[in-house]
């Protein structure tokens, strides 16, 4: 038969259609097709249709209340273990923080699938958007009840994650142009960087608290000269009252001579950050080396843990080949973020002497538009961890709020509308368009989501 004959006939009735094909089928199709009804009910005996609205409702309440209170719980009761956290187990397991987790999972879970079972019979052009319609109510309800604190981050995180599924929804329907889309993550990680790197060197108290606490660390320089290096970019060490002197009393404990204005040689900037004897390319491939020390207990956990958790079979069989790929993975890692840090000190110390070089003041600005080539570190990194990477970073700038009452606002105003609205995106493509959700993602989703409305995939256990 002609295939195009059956492509109209397809247009106008695909019941029609399927039966054109079944009685145009061959005898070994049909031997096959008879397989494969056999196999279904195998598949549907393990799950299970919902009976009632209230079924559906309870037993998502349910799931996601324990997964969300268990998952907290534990978590709490590992840091309690490692001594990161003072408290008592009773005092863990009676958490009213943990109890609103539970609350948030669980009533979206019910709400979401609830909505899908409800709105299964709706029109053509309403089905279309039954995802988001689903994904938009129960967010906009679950996240009443979680922490206040974690309102505004679960808002910015999904967010973030629900412009990723959009955009790579948009870059397969060919909206985005290919160059747009080529190295998105690099670009976003680039944009992120200049964000980031800036705001933590001459604005502080604009990033994250734990998020500062982790560039510090991983930095291994010392507050008192990070504050020097930015009074030096927006005037000199004597223009802000206090940094000169906090710097000198953080060399002396270091063993080295107080620095004098105006230096004997060299830039300002070069001696604020190392010593002048040092040349920069120098004191850069030594601090490359000491902060790729430093990163390895960072990463170590986020590879061989998992292995341990989950491959401990693969392991015992094949240490010889599973163990090296896992340290090759953590050194991969920790040469990723050992770059991004080096990248950014060796910004600041070539913007000063270019500046010096051409007979002009070393401005902020020409220190922040070059940060965003720190961004170009993330090359270093496996592809399958760039984009999550970009996504983190981003995160973390959209955070860099430059007003003290901004994150208060986006708490109290814009938490529960950012969130609904990324649910509701995000609930839609898994829906209509799962081939835009990252795989990772989609099993996830998967787990806890019902598309039809109907099917409990997977019990409690």
């Amino acid at each position: 038969m002609d295939i195009s004959l059956l492509q109209r006939v397809d247009s106008l009735s695909p019941a029609l259609f399927r039966r054109v094909q079944s009685e145009g089928a061959t005898s070994v199709e049909r031997e096959d097709a008879d397989q494969q009804k056999q196999v279904v009910p195998e598949r549907q005996s393990r799950s299970r249709t919902y009976s009632t609205e209230l079924e559906c409702a309870l037993r998502n309440l349910a799931k996601g209340a324990a997964v969300g209170y268990g998952g907290r719980t534990a978590f709490a009761l590992v840091a309690v273990a490692l001594g990161k956290r003072r408290a008592t187990v009773r005092g863990v397991l009676a958490s009213t923080e943990h109890a609103r987790w539970a609350a948030f999972l669980g009533s979206f879970l019910a709400i979401h699938n609830s909505v899908m079972r409800g709105k299964r019979k709706m029109s053509p052009s309403g089905e279309h958007f039954r995802g988001a319609i689903a994904g938009a109510v129960a967010g906009i309800t679950s996240i009443c009840f979680a922490p206040a604190h974690a309102k505004p981050q679960l808002a910015l995180l999904l967010a973030v994650r629900a412009a990723e599924v959009a955009a790579r929804s948009a870059a397969q329907r060919g909206v985005i142009p290919p160059v747009l889309a080529d190295n998105a993550d690099v670009k976003l990680m680039s944009a992120a960087s200049a964000v980031v790197m800036s705001c933590w060197i001459f604005q502080p108290r604009a990033l994250d608290a734990s998020y500062l606490r982790f560039l510090n660390r991983q930095s291994g320089k010392d507050v008192r000269l990070l504050r020097a290096i930015a009074a030096a970019f927006d005037g000199d060490l004597s223009s802000k009252p206090g940094v000169l002197a906090a710097l000198n009393d953080h060399r002396v404990a270091v063993s080295l001579q107080p620095l004098t204005l105006p230096p004997a040689h060299g830039c300002e900037h070069c001696n604020v950050l190392h010593l002048p004897a040092e040349s920069c390319e120098g004191h850069l491939c030594t601090y490359l080396a000491a902060a790729w020390l430093r990163a390895l207990p960072l990463y170590a956990p986020v590879h061989i843990l998992p292995l341990l958790l989950f491959w401990p079979g693969l392991l015992l069989r094949k240490p010889g080949t599973v163990l090296p790929a896992a340290l090759l993975k953590v050194s991969r890692s920790a040469l990723f973020l050992a770059s991004f840090c080096t990248s950014g000190f060796a910004i600041l110390c070539a913007s000063a002497r270019l500046a010096q070089a051409a007979g002009v003041r070393s401005r902020r600005w020409h220190a922040q538009l070059g940060s965003a080539l720190c961004g170009l570190t993330l090359f270093i990194e496996k592809p399958g961890r760039r984009l999550e990477l970009a996504l983190y970073t981003f995160t973390q700038a959209l955070r860099c709020m430059p007003h003290p009452g901004s994150n208060d606002a986006l708490r109290r105003f814009g938490s529960v509308p950012l969130f609904a609205l990324a649910s509701g995106v995000v609930s839609h493509h898994y829906v209509r368009h799962p081939g835009a959700l990252r795989p990772s993602y989609a099993a996830l989703l998967t787990r806890f989501l019902d598309t039809t409305g109907g099917t409990h995939r997977r019990l409690l256990s």
